[in-house]
């Protein structure tokens, strides 16, 4: 058999053993009407990594290794990152963000803001009222996406509530933790260093093949808890930059999704040591709603066994 049909034919699910795992795998990526060209990259059941592809568009981009944005993923490798200082004790998780960012003025709210309110997005900004401004463009200053501007405007802009009042997922928020990273970035690798210089920055900067990022993401394993000041109206909260959330059976996983235009991202955990990731062209009508779909499916496929 030429090796590329062999390849065409591996990624398109003809694998010597299909295990209950990737089948459940093939019926995720065809779980939505709204959505095109999955790409999925998971633990299988017996310790290997599995790939499937639904569409020839994904299985040209993982095979040629073609690199992809991670979108929102890129936050809990963020989270990871600043994980390692408070594991280190250079920063604590109450640490207030005018101790972590001596030389910027802040006013006396955003002075009190504490480390794990960015971590679990509960540090007083909402994007639903004062608008998301990695997004925004005023037409005088750079034009956005730009995590860094974004940074430094949400720092001198009215808090929207008190931090530790409720939970409203910022990339914003995100952005601020990319600046206390970036004051270490001798620390950093080259791959995360360009993450977070990338005009998405901590809150959306990777950008990778799935495997990578399925690789990235594992080295976050095993997960933290982090008791939430504020929960979600589902009982779920923000840990390091992963939404832990309680199973339909009592036990917790994590999860996280991204968007871009024409991009959904998902990666779904159960915290020791398996992960799925995911990829998926389109733009469903309620990304919320849809995300959450795929989110429990692919948990259900996490929790499978043969």
């Amino acid at each position: 058999m030429p090796l590329m049909v062999l390849m065409l034919a591996t990624a398109s699910g003809c694998m010597p053993k299909d295990s209950a795992r990737a089948k459940c795998v093939d019926g995720l990526l065809r779980s939505s009407a709204e959505l095109e060209h999955g790409i999925a990259v998971f633990n299988d059941n017996d310790g290997t990594i599995g790939q499937r592809a639904n569409g020839l568009t994904a299985q040209y981009r993982l095979l040629s290794h073609g690199e992809l944005s991670a979108a929102s993923l890129s936050k809990p490798i963020t989270a990871s990152l600043v994980r390692e200082h408070v594991e280190n004790a250079t920063w604590s998780l109450d640490s207030r963000l005018a101790d972590l960012l001596p030389t910027v003025k802040l006013d006396a709210a955003h002075a009190e803001i504490r480390l794990r309110q960015l971590l679990q997005h509960s540090a007083g900004f909402d994007r639903h009222i004062s608008g998301d401004p990695l997004w925004r463009s005023d037409g005088v200053s750079a034009p956005y996406p730009d995590c860094a501007s974004a940074a430094d405007l949400v720092l001198k802009a009215p808090l929207d509530y008190a931090p530790g009042q409720q939970a409203a997922y910022s990339n914003a928020g995100y952005c601020v933790l990319g600046r206390l990273l970036l004051m270490h970035a001798e620390e950093l690798s080259a791959t995360d260093l360009a993450m977070l210089r990338a005009p998405l920055g901590a809150a959306g900067g990777w950008t990778s093949t799935p495997v990578q990022l399925h690789t990235r993401l594992f080295k976050t394993l095993p997960l933290r808890h982090i008791d939430p000041e504020v929960a979600l109206a589902d009982g779920s909260h923000y840990d390091f930059g992963w939404r832990h959330r309680p199973s339909s059976d009592g036990r917790p996983y994590w999860t996280h999704f991204g968007r871009l235009p024409g991009r959904i991202t998902i990666a779904v955990s159960d915290g020791k040591d398996n992960l799925l990731v995911a990829y998926f062209d389109g733009d469903p009508v309620d990304v919320d709603k849809t995300s959450e779909l795929l989110a429990k499916t692919a948990w259900q496929c996490i929790d499978s066994s043969d």
